[in-house]
């Protein structure tokens, strides 16, 4: 065997598990901020649908208005 490639081969596999580390916090870091949009869009759903609701209370006999409110 060539001399020094023990040193190479361990080089290689400390090189591989730090990769892996670096893409396993990417991944984690990718979750959380897939969640946080997900939070931003359902809280932000949920207020829509509040506001449809009034509106349709609000404006129930001025039609005109209430579809100004409306979801499209």
């Amino acid at each position: 065997m060539p001399a020094g490639w023990e040193a190479d081969y361990l080089t290689a596999i400390e090189n591989s598990a730090g990769a892996h580390i670096t893409h396993e916090w990417q991944k984690r870091e990718r979750i959380r901020a897939t969640t946080a949009r997900v939070e931003v869009y359902n809280t932000l759903n949920s207020l829509w649908e509040r506001v449809q609701e009034a509106s349709r209370v609000i404006f129930r006999e001025q039609e005109e208005l209430r579809k100004l409110w409306q979801k499209k």
